[in-house]
């Protein structure tokens, strides 16, 4: 993550010191809603790539079939200030043995709010993977509606019928089976692993 440091002071260090700086940044894991970011939230200012709409289709692809969004190697790394938040007692040292729901997600002070305030809370990657995952989020959301609407209407044949068991009151059910595990599905791919670095440390930003 060379892009934490400042590019004079990158030309300074060997690689292996640089490591070592920012494993010193290091504070630890929590998680933030990344399907609807901080509006502080600012990516680009050190990785300013152009959005690559294919690799973002690829990865909505990709998390179709599995969503990787609780891994130390899959984290967003963000820069902060330790004094900026709130949880510090809930930070991991690591994720991988978690699943998103066990991941506290970030909250910050009054001091770290007023502070991120004037779009300062720098992400340093991870935008391909917000606009994938808002796309992929989205599609979970249509088909949740979609089957919503296809329960209502099958409660509404049965009442007619006034069937209590039968086809139709299996297709209710089915549907009503169907809507709770995307509802849950919903609630575990709006969030993301971040790890966060802090900004205070000599060298960083």
């Amino acid at each position: 993550m060379s892009t934490v440091v400042q590019e004079d002071h990158f030309m300074s260090f060997p690689l292996e010191q640089l490591r070592g700086k920012k494993q010193d940044a290091f504070i630890g894991y929590l998680s933030m809603n990344l399907y609807d970011p901080h509006k502080q939230a600012t990516w680009g200012r050190y990785n300013d790539r152009v959005v690559n709409d294919s690799w973002v289709a690829q990865l909505v692809n990709d998390f179709t079939k599995r969503l990787d969004n609780c891994t130390n190697e899959d984290s967003l790394e963000v820069a902060v200030r330790r004094e900026w938040i709130k949880n510090i007692d809930s930070i991991l040292p690591t994720v991988n043995d978690k699943t998103i729901r066990d991941v506290p997600v970030m909250e910050f002070t009054p001091e770290g709010r007023k502070a991120i305030e004037p779009d300062n809370l720098v992400m340093l990657g991870g935008n391909h993977r917000r606009l994938a995952l808002k796309e992929f989020v989205d599609g979970i959301k249509r088909q949740l509606e979609s089957w919503k609407v296809k329960h209502s209407e099958k409660e509404k044949q049965a009442d007619k019928a006034s069937e209590i068991s039968g086809p139709i009151m299996d297709e209710v059910n089915n549907a009503k089976m169907k809507i709770d595990w995307l509802e849950k599905k919903l609630a575990l791919s709006q969030h993301w692993v971040i790890a966060l670095y802090d900004i205070g440390t000599e060298y960083l930003i």
